[in-house]
């Protein structure tokens, strides 16, 4: 009986860990209003659905883009000098401009 709850508290550990290395910031341009730990966001969203619903709705009219990073890989990223980070991005909404910020970079925009 002991085992399994040492095994128990070894998985909430686990969970514990991995929701809170990964963030969720919400991003416009270069600008980040909100970065907050994934755990944070998934709580909310059980107990405040409505909440989550809302502030996604606005957020998205208002052109801003969420993107989700585990932020113990780019750390270990950092650190070794690479250039390649971990994110998530979420597809622009239909009618947006589908090209990314560095396509066009020097140039003129395309689309």
């Amino acid at each position: 009986m002991a085992d399994s709850g040492n095994g128990l508290q070894e998985q909430l550990k686990s969970l514990w860990h991995a929701g809170m290395v990964r963030h969720v910031y919400v991003r416009k341009d270069e600008h980040t209003p909100v970065d907050l730990p994934l755990l944070v966001v998934i709580v909310v969203g059980m107990f405040a659905p409505w909440l989550l619903g809302i502030g996604l709705v606005i957020a998205l009219l208002l052109g801003y883009r969420f993107e989700v990073e585990n932020t113990e890989e780019t750390a270990a990223a950092a650190s070794a000098g690479g250039d390649d980070l971990p994110t998530a991005t979420l597809a622009p909404l239909p009618g947006e401009d589908a090209v990314p910020p560095e396509a066009t970079e020097g140039g003129e925009p395309r689309g």
